[in-house]
This record gives C-alpha cells, structure tokens and sequence, in this order.
C-alpha cells in the first residue's frame, strides 16, 4: 500500500469527502423529514412559542439504524476481507479507528478528589450502530467496536439544580460525520444478485459498500423564550 492509497483512505475514514455508496441507491432513502409531534411537558400544559424549534433541535433521523437482534457473521466477513478483490475495504478497515477514539469522549459527571465535582444538566445518552437498514435490507457495520460509530439520542428537559424552569431543553450540540464500511448478506432480502459466485461454507457471501451519515454526538441545554 503506498503513500497516496494511505492518503487517500485516511480521508474516506475520516470524512473529509464522502464516498458514493456501490450497487443500490439506499443510503438516504425513506428518510422522515421531520418527526411527528409529541408532548414537550405534562398533559395540561400549553404550547409555547418556540415549541416547534426545540421538536426541530431534538431530532435526530435515526430511521437507517436497524434495531432488529441480528447475528454479527464474523467469519464470512473475515473471509470476504481477505479476497483480492475487497482489497480496498480491507485497507479500509486497517485505519479505520485512527481517526475516532471514543473512550471518554463525553464526560457527563466527574469527581476530582480534594478539588471538585461536575454533573451536566442534560445527559448525553451515546449508543453504538451495529446495524443498519441499507436500501431494502438489514446489514452489519462491519467491526462496529473498531468503527466506533456513535449517535447521542437527547431529549426532555435540562436537569436544573434549582428545580422546574420552563423553556429549557436538553437539545443536539454536536454533530459529526462519519464514513463507515457496512456488509450486506446474500440472503432472500438480499437487494443485489451478486454474481461473484465466492461462497463460504456453503453458502454465497454477499457485499460491502460505503454509508456516510451525519451523526449528533453530545447533548447540551439551551434556553427557549418568547418574544
């Protein structure tokens, strides 16, 4: 691998330019444009003003994560690595975490002995991707503790320490995006006939393609009034 394929896959790990995702168009399709809407307080209070800007601030389009329980393939995708002609995800894959460290990357509370202590206001509730909906079908991030991709899911209120204020949200501050390699099966809800005829005990392999999304990453409180 020389210095200008190094160069070259460093900036596609690290989202300075988006790839173009191979085979079916599906990265952005049947996207919700907004969110449906929902009570921002308790049953008997009014609608404020800014009520539909903090809906818009709290949102975050996560309908391309796939929740469903699905079992990582750890060995196909290994063995589909090391063929001559996935030499590109394979090199990929390599410095795929260079760019991202995510242990401590938010800090919601910390205690400094003899010093002091810190607690947010608004909790950043940060969760994995292992799988997404690509296209028609459900597929794996491939080596998802190595490609460490993270999304922050805020709501509610800031958690004030001199109680109830109305206007304040817990609210999407942060935002980042990333590039990440996924694999798909060739299974019955497979998109794409792969014609490679390379199998794996048994069975055909399927293939990888390139997503990118634009991820929330912490959350913070902002205050809403009206004018």
């Amino acid at each position: 691998m020389n210095i200008y394929t190094v160069i070259v896959l460093t900036s596609l790990v690290c989202g300075i330019y988006a790839v173009s995702p191979r085979g079916d168009k599906g990265v952005s399709a049947n996207r919700a444009p907004f969110p449906p809407l929902k009570p921002l307080g308790p049953p008997n209070r009014p609608e404020f003003c800014y009520d539909h800007q903090v809906r818009r601030d709290q949102y975050f389009d996560d309908s391309f994560i796939c929740t469903d329980t699905l079992k990582y393939p750890e060995g196909e995708i290994n063995y589909a690595l090391r063929l001559p002609e996935n030499r590109k995800y394979a090199n990929f894959m390599k410095i795929a975490s260079r760019c991202f460290t995510e242990e401590n990357y938010v800090t919601d509370h910390k205690v400094v002995n003899d010093s002091h202590s810190f607690n947010c206001v608004c909790k950043s509730d940060r969760r994995i991707i292992t799988s997404v909906n690509y296209s028609t079908q459900r597929c794996h991030i491939v080596s998802p503790l190595k490609q460490r991709i993270y999304y922050a899911k805020c709501s509610g209120r800031c958690n004030l320490a001199y109680g109830y204020l109305e206007g304040y949200f817990c609210v999407n501050r942060g935002y980042v995006n990333r590039n990440f390699l996924v694999y798909c099966e060739a299974n019955n809800e497979a998109f794409m006939q792969y014609t490679h005829g390379k199998q794996f005990h048994g069975h055909g392999i399927g293939g990888f393609y390139f997503m990118k999304e634009t991820l929330p990453t912490y959350c913070g409180c902002r205050g809403y009034f009206c004018k």
